[in-house]
């Protein structure tokens, strides 16, 4: 089946020797991790992701998926919801501790409500599930990739303008005081 998936992929590039003309070749290549513990989706997402995406590693895991993220701190981590030691919100949980910067996206056979919303209180950006157009799949995780560096800028914002009011209310109160002393 791996030999299936490999042919298949290679069926769709051009038989002129261009490549694929992509935008993010142009930019930085994201880091990406991939987790799942079936081994011919690993394969098949390595390969289909490998166009927009540098591939640095691939955990079997829950608990592989937080190391290998910690030790590589990728812009993403794709993973599956399902897996052992502890699955995929074990993993959403420990990625965020280890790499907040990274943004995490779910990947999953299942269509339950109820785990979507864990999920997403677990940490994940979204949600997609599996057989999804790798095009799609690759488009889902440039945008949660941006989603997640804006909502960290944002919140850094929001902390670094609460952090220089309160230097300014300090500052002021010290003149006041200062000013009162001298009269």
């Amino acid at each position: 089946m791996v030999t299936d998936a490999h042919t298949a992929l290679n069926a769709c590039e051009p038989s002129t020797g261009e490549e694929i003309a992509s935008p993010m070749l142009d930019a930085h290549r994201p880091r990406l991790v991939i987790a799942d513990d079936d081994p011919v989706v690993q394969v098949v997402l390595s390969m289909s992701l490998a166009a927009d995406f540098d591939v640095v590693g691939v955990a079997a895991d829950g608990q592989e998926a937080i190391e290998l993220v910690e030790s590589s701190q990728p812009d993403a981590a794709l993973v599956d919801v399902v897996m052992p030691n502890g699955g995929g919100v074990h993993a959403a949980h420990g990625i965020l501790k280890v790499a907040p910067d990274t943004a995490i996206v779910m990947l999953s056979g299942q269509k339950c409500n109820r785990a979507v919303r864990q999920l997403l209180r677990a940490g994940a950006i979204v949600y997609r599930r599996k057989g999804i157009d790798p095009h799609v799949l690759a488009m889902a995780l440039t945008q949660s990739i941006q989603a997640h560096t804006a909502e960290r800028r944002e919140s850094a914002w929001k902390i670094l303008s609460w952090y220089c009011a309160s230097l300014d209310r300090q500052s002021r109160t010290r003149t006041r005081t200062s000013y009162s002393y001298r009269k």
